[in-house]
Formats: structure tokens, C-alpha cells, sequence
């Protein structure tokens, strides 16, 4: 299982939510950065960000509606139509208008570092307005024909007028959209000086208007004026086009900038909704201080448990954390694994303090998926065979979830020390592993770590009376009196016991659990060793 899919990584994805066609792509291809300094910078334009909403909210709410407005560039295809100019002075007017929301240091900060003036007034020639229009403006010949093409459209209705008025007068009849269907001809009236006569069926006819020759005249001369109003308006479309693409450069360029306040606003605006911090880079050892998964946390909220957020120090490369099952191994692997998520794809964090240093790669050794052709643990074998030849020059952080647990325990307890005795000797490896295997020796860089686990006596001490209680309700007891703290251990032997105690308060059967208990005690009598008669 990829990191991303482990941590649960797409919740803070859909969360995230840039509004332009620019930051859709971006976020569609978010990938881990690993330059300290690139990451930096998009940690800088996301306290920009926070600065500009917390001290100009009207500005930073008139940024984003113009983001929202700003539309998609295709950098690959050549401006050559009035499509093309329709597209640009739209980026254009809303590029402008967040220009002029900016001050000078958060303009070059962003990189809006193009004055489009030029551009800007020749592309709203009549005033400003998203849409396009190929104005009179733009040519004086298009005024004259335009004119004259309006005066013609004036005599040919009223010519038109006339003759319709005409041939109601003489004949009684008004056609509509140029035709009329009757059933019948009056051989009295001289239809054909009026009509083009043809048969619609057995009982009907078709009369069309046979229009007089100055009509037909004044349409033919109309037709020779929208010809010449085309080649016209051709031409300027060709002039605006070329004067677009003299600015072609600047407005790629632009993209860009567009592109970073986007992502800067919308990661600001997530940073805001869980109260995310700045990550800090450039430390030997992992520190995370109240750290949070924010799924988890947000489920929890749901059904009133309260949440243990994340508190340690990881000091050394090599972490063998044990405990019982919700004892929160898991969550505290899926915390650091989606705060260097976050923190290697330019996002602020949700700790109140996360100290790390930047991995060329993430890694997630867990198997929790029924692989086609495959066995559980041939697919951990070969998933983790893909992560080891990857890890020898790269700097990596790698998760490992109760990995080995599909084969037995003297097997998979050989198999985590030989792997652990690697691990611990490469400077470029950083190692987690959650496990309810004991046994594990111990190695150079290396910490063995607890869960504190269930707390048997304040639980001992606990009384809820209720009959009837409902998963949510035994999992806030559970919640209660399980301790998530992380504790530093000198080995992996463990005595845990947890499970059972959990088991009850779920609703395992009182017999089952008591037998299971005399088993973990050694007191349990089989009846086939008992002597026979």
C-alpha cells in the first residue's frame, strides 16, 4: 500500500481546494517535494496568504473571486482566434484586478510582475466587461458597413412590409415565416403575380411569397456587405491576435503567478479550517508536539470521544512501537506519516510544532488488502522487495504496520531482526514499525517504544449501570481509560494484555472471555489430559 492511500492522504486532498484550472491540475499531480528551499518558499506564500486575510479580509475575498474567474490557458496551443481573444482578455481583466488588490512586495512576492495596460485597454476598447465584442472601434470601415448594413436591413423589412400588406389586400391570405399552406385557390384571384405555387399534399398547397425584384436586389446587396463586414473584422481579429502574442511570454509567465497565489490562498484557507502550523525542516531527529490525524479526529468529534493528539520525540532512526490493538500504534505511524505528507508537499501541519527533515521518498509497508493471485504475506514480501531497492542513495522514511503478521511468529520475528539489523546501519533510513511481536533484538540507532495502553485499576474502579449500550458508547469507555501516551522502553519483551480487557467491554461472552484469561494465566484444564478409567 502506497503512504498516501495508508495515511488516508486524499481527505486532506478533497480538502484543499484551489479554485482556478491551473491549481486543479496542480493538486490532481501533488507530489512530495524535496528541495528544503522550494518547500520554504511555499510555506512563505502561505503565510503571506494568512497575512492578506487576516489584515485586508475585503481585498483577500475580491482574490478569490477573481481566481475563481480566472480561466484556463492552453500554453500549448497558439492564439490564432477570436475564441483565443475572448480567453485572454478575461485572464487579462481578472490578472489586473488582483494586481490591483496587491501591494508591491506581495505582487513581486507572487510573481505578478507584468503590467498589462497596453493590452488591457485595446481588449476593452468600449469599456470594461468580460465578454468580447469585435467593436467599431477597433476600424473605422467597420462603422461604415455596419451602418450601411443596418440602413439595408431597414429597406428590405419595409419593402418587405409592403409587399406582405399587398398580398393580404388581394388576396386575403398573410403568410407567416415566408409561407402559408391553404387548402384550396380562388382561380378568381390572380395568385401566381403573388406566390409560388406548390402542392403540399392531395388537399393542400404551399404558397411562398414571390417577393418583387427590388427586394431581392437589396438582399443580394446586403449579402456583398456582411461579405466585406467579414473580411474586415478578419483583419482586426488578425491584428488583435498578433498584438496578443507579442505578450505571449508575459502571459505564460503570469500563469505562474496566478498558479502560486492560488495555491498559497487555498492552502491558507486549509491551514485555517484545522488550525494547521508551519513545519520546520533541518533536524536529526523527528518531534512532533500535540500532532493530530485529522480523519480520525474528525470522526471522533462526530461521536463525542475525546482525541489524544501526538506528543514525542523520535530521537533515533529505528522506532519499534508495541502495544495492544487500539491502543493507537497505528494512529501515532498514520500522524507522522501524514504530517511529512503534508509538510514534503508544501502544506502547513496539523501539530502545534512538527521538527523533521526532508526524505527523497515515503514509504508504507502494510497489508490490509486481499491481493488476486497472491497470498497477505507474499504481497508484503514483494511490496517491501520493491521499497529495498529503492532506499540506496535515497534519504527515506518508511512505515511498517504489524508487517509480517500473515506468517508465524519465529519466522516473522527473524525476518523484522534481519531487516532492522539492515535498516539501522544505512544513515539514510528512517524506520517505523508498529508490532505485536516481542523478541525483536536490539540494534544501534535503534528505540523500542510503548503505548501506555489500557488502564486496568481506573477501570477496575468504573461503574456504568446502563444495560443497553451501543458500539459508540463502549468505545468511549475504551477511549477513556486507554492511555495514548508514548513510552520509551529498554526491550520488546511485553507482557500486554489489553485485547481481553477490550474484548469484554465490547460484549465478548463472559465464558469466552474468562477461559481466554485462565489460557493467558496457564490455569486452564483440558479435558484430554485428564487420566482415563
Amino acid at each position: 500500500m502506497n503512504i498516501e492511500k495508508y495515511c488516508e492522504f486524499e481527505y486532506i486532498k478533497k480538502e484543499f481546494k484551489p479554485s482556478t484550472s491551473y491549481g486543479k491540475i496542480y493538486k490532481e499531480n501533488l507530489k512530495i517535494i524535496s528541495s528544503p528551499k522550494e518547500l520554504e518558499k511555499k510555506y512563505d506564500a502561505i503565510e503571506k496568504a494568512l497575512e492578506i486575510r487576516k489584515k485586508k479580509r475585503f481585498n483577500y475575498d475580491k482574490i478569490k473571486y477573481h481566481l475563481k474567474n480566472v480561466p484556463h490557458i492552453d500554453i500549448e496551443k497558439e492564439f490564432s482566434d477570436i475564441s483565443d481573444i475572448f480567453i485572454c482578455k478575461k485572464f487579462i481583466n481578472n490578472y489586473t484586478a488582483i494586481c490591483g488588490l496587491l501591494n508591491k512586495k506581495e505582487k513581486d512576492f507572487f510573481g505578478f510582475c507584468f503590467d498589462f495596460k497596453e493590452l488591457y485597454d485595446i481588449l476593452n476598447i468600449d469599456g470594461f466587461s468580460d465578454s468580447f465584442y469585435l467593436s467599431d472601434k477597433y476600424d473605422k470601415r467597420l462603422e461604415e458597413v455596419r451602418n450601411e448594413i443596418s440602413e439595408i436591413s431597414k429597406k428590405i423589412e419595409h419593402t418587405k412590409k409592403e409587399f406582405l400588406e399587398k398580398i393580404k389586400k388581394d388576396t386575403g391570405i398573410s403568410p407567416v415565416e415566408d409561407f402559408a399552406v391553404v387548402e384550396s385557390l380562388d382561380i378568381k384571384k390572380n395568385f401566381a403575380d403573388y406566390f409560388n405555387i406548390e402542392i403540399y399534399d392531395s388537399s393542400k398547397f404551399v404558397l411562398k411569397p414571390k417577393y418583387p425584384i427590388e427586394y431581392i436586389e437589396l438582399i443580394q446587396k446586403r449579402e456583398k456587405i456582411l461579405s466585406e463586414e467579414k473580411k474586415i473584422e478578419a483583419e482586426v481579429i488578425r491584428k488583435l491576435i498578433e498584438k496578443i502574442n507579442r505578450f505571449k511570454n508575459e502571459i505564460y509567465r503570469s500563469i505562474s503567478a496566478v498558479l502560486n497565489l492560488d495555491i498559497a490562498v487555498y492552502s491558507a484557507e486549509l491551514a485555517v479550517k484545522y488550525s494547521l502550523k508551519r513545519p520546520q525542516f533541518g533536524f536529526k531527529c523527528i518531534k512532533v508536539t500535540e500532532g493530530f490525524f485529522i480523519p480520525l479526529k474528525e470522526e471522533l468529534s462526530k461521536i463525542g470521544v475525546n482525541y489524544v493528539p501526538l506528543s514525542f520525540t523520535f530521537d533515533n532512526r529505528i522506532n519499534i512501537i508495541q502495544g495492544s490493538n487500539m491502543g493507537g500504534k497505528s494512529v501515532v505511524l498514520k500522524t507522522v506519516g501524514v504530517l511529512q505528507l503534508m509538510a514534503q508537499c508544501g502544506f502547513f501541519v496539523p501539530a502545534k510544532e512538527f521538527k523533521t527533515q526532508v526524505f527523497d521518498s515515503l514509504y508504507a509497508l502494510t497489508q490490509d488488502e486481499i491481493t488476486k493471485g497472491l497470498s497477505n504475506f507474499a504481497m508484503e514480501i514483494y511490496d517491501f522487495i520493491r521499497v529495498y531497492k529503492n532506499i540506496e542513495e535515497k534519504k527515506v522514511l518508511i512505515l511498517a504496520d504489524e508487517f509480517a503478521k500473515t506468517t508465524n511468529v519465529s519466522e516473522a520475528v527473524s525476518l523484522i531482526n534481519s531487516i532492522v539489523a539492515d535498516f539501522s546501519q544505512r544513515k539514510n533510513v528512517f524506520f517505523f514499525l508498529a508490532t505485536h511481536f516481542s523478541g525483536i533484538s536490539d540494534f544501534n540507532n535503534l528505540d523500542f517504544l510503548r503505548m501506555k495502553g489500557f488502564n486496568k485499576n481506573k477501570y477496575q474502579n468504573f461503574s456504568d449501570e446502563r444495560k443497553e449500550m451501543d458500539i459508540s458508547d463502549k468505545i468511549k469507555i475504551i477511549n477513556k481509560f486507554m492511555d495514548y501516551e508514548i513510552i520509551r522502553i529498554k526491550n520488546s519483551s511485553s507482557n500486554l494484555s489489553d485485547a481481553l480487557e477490550i474484548s469484554k467491554i465490547i460484549g465478548l461472552d463472559k465464558k469466552i472471555y474468562e477461559n481466554a484469561l485462565k489460557f493467558l494465566e496457564g490455569k486452564y484444564e483440558n479435558s484430554k489430559s485428564e487420566k482415563k478409567p
